[in-house]
């Protein structure tokens, strides 16, 4: 035990002298703070911000490094039209000229140390509405178009005809308002507006009056067009059409068709587009009633805009009968402004003060051009996962799990009875999938008819692939005559064999058919 003790004595000993004797050689192999100061990221706050004409803005930076680098940065404004709009080059603080012109503009941030590392703030100019009267501003201000029977696109599917036709533009539609407030002429009052008054039922109310007060039904088209803004017709194809509208149309179309599916065409279109102009607002917008000599009347604050009306007709094959019909009000991006809208009259609700009006033709659909025959239509479905299979052992080897099943119906995407009759014969079908397992012995897609017989059959390496596909993208394509799906009916199976823990699932699945003569 002594003689323990004393090697122990002796080596805390030799340790200690060497930790005095190198200590300064010790301290200088710390780790060191890592060599030259750099930049990693550049932050700006706000990252929006709205600022109306002739006010000012200070905005901040954080910059993030290694080393502790300099926090300085150097500020700029881009894309600005009006000389006055500057930004402090060292505090960051924004001023938008009174004549600016620009719809947003961008704040930079850039770090002094690298230049290549900055940040950006997105800032809204808001123009601030005009002092109202001693005329109320116009309102509805319809513009037809005078070719409304050349179609934007069309197409058909052997059985229908289907059309979007552009029926005109309403000028200063009020889209979204306060309630309106009556102003005696004398004590000041103040009006104001906020993001929060954008809502769908707000936009819903808006598009019907809209179509209430600008367009004008026959009695005889009031069945068929019987102003559905929100509608129960079946697009069929038009998702597909290319649509040949010029630019400042296609933003509200486009809008539009890609709600189709949904059926609520102008209201989603208005809503979303509005919520756009709105949504950077920091706070309530007002204005001063008896600042600038306003007559009496009501007033409210008001978001207005263009609008374009489009209607979509499902015709018979020969274009002698309408099958259905919906009318589509649609916001254009970029056309809103804030006013202030006045009424003279202290009972007045708003109304048009336009004599122009938007009329729908009840003999238009006649005189419209056939569409161009077509030698193919395609449908596609997308999904995302659609089954996770965890086997327990009842199922052996070789055994199918029928459960897997995508029932794809045509029927209800095309009138398949019409494209048969009409000579289509062949349905090309395209199966794009990812199909994991864990320990399976081997995994296939089916197609099957209804009776369950297997029409065409994918196998990625043949049976018994074990342990080859843990993770696999599987793209095929099979031909397959009409006549072998009947009704547009046939399933999709996908299938795998395991047993015990052996997991596997089919996800972002997507099928595409292309029927062709």
């Amino acid at each position: 035990m002594k003689t323990t003790e004393k090697w122990s004595k002796m080596l805390f000993t030799g340790m200690a002298a060497m930790v005095l004797a190198f200590g300064l050689v010790l301290v200088g192999c710390e780790p060191p703070d890592g060599g030259e100061p750099y930049v990693t990221s550049v932050d700006v706050l706000p990252v929006t911000a709205t600022v109306k004409l002739g006010k000012t803005k200070e905005f901040s930076a954080t910059v993030s490094g290694v080393n502790n680098p300099e926090k300085t940065v150097v500020w700029y404004v881009e894309g600005a039209t009006d000389p006055d709009t500057d930004i402090t080059i060292n505090s960051g603080l924004l001023t938008i000229g009174n004549n600016e012109t620009a719809e947003t503009l961008t704040v930079v941030a850039r770090s002094t140390v690298d230049t290549s590392k900055s940040g950006k703030s997105t800032v809204t100019v808001l123009v601030p509405p005009a002092p109202p009267g001693p005329t109320p501003l116009p309102r509805y201000v319809a513009v037809k178009n005078e070719t409304p029977q050349i179609p934007l696109s069309s197409t058909t599917d052997g059985t229908y005809n289907y059309y979007i036709l552009y029926i005109g533009r309403i000028d200063h539609v009020p889209i979204v308002y306060e309630t309106a407030r009556t102003y005696n002429g004398t004590t000041p009052i103040t009006l104001s507006f906020s993001k929060s008054l954008v809502t769908t039922s707000s936009v819903e109310q808006s598009t019907t009056n809209t179509f209430s007060e600008s367009v004008t039904n026959s009695a005889s088209l009031e069945a068929s067009i019987a102003k559905k803004v929100k509608g129960e017709f079946k697009l069929g194809l038009f998702e597909e059409l290319e649509v040949g509208a010029s630019n400042e149309l296609q933003t509200s179309l486009t809008a539009s068709m890609s709600t189709a599916v949904t059926k609520s065409y102008s209201t989603e279109n208005t809503y979303s587009t509005s919520y756009s102009k709105v949504k950077t607002l920091e706070d309530t917008e007002t204005y001063t009633l008896g600042e600038h000599n306003e007559p009496a009347g009501k007033y409210r604050y008001t978001l207005e805009g263009t609008v374009d009306m489009y209607l979509f007709l499902k015709l018979n094959k020969t274009n002698t009968a309408v099958i259905d019909s919906v009318t589509s009000i649609c916001a254009r991006p970029k056309s809103y402004s804030y006013v202030i809208d006045y009424d003279p009259d202290l009972n007045g609700e708003f109304g048009k003060n336009s004599d122009s009006e938007l009329t729908i033709d009840p003999e238009l659909y006649k005189t419209l051009p056939l569409p161009p025959n077509r030698t193919e239509f395609y449908w596609t479905q997308s999904r995302g996962t659609v089954r996770v299979e965890k086997y327990d052992g009842v199922l052996g080897i070789g055994a199918h799990n029928e459960k897997l099943n995508d029932v794809i119906n045509l029927g209800s995407a095309f009138n398949y009875s019409g494209l048969k009759a009409d000579g289509y014969t062949t349905a090309v079908i395209t199966i794009d999938t990812d199909i994991k397992e864990t320990n399976g012995s081997w995994v296939h897609v089916d197609i099957l008819k209804l009776n369950g017989n297997i029409t065409q059959k994918f196998d990625p390496d043949g049976n018994n692939a074990t342990g080859k596909w843990k993770e696999h993208y599987i793209n095929f394509s099979r031909s397959i005559p009409l006549d072998d799906i009947p009704n547009g009916e046939f399933t999709i199976r996908y299938s795998a064999s395991g047993s015990g823990t052996d997991t596997y699932y089919v996800g972002a699945s997507r099928v595409t058919v292309k029927i062709s003569k």
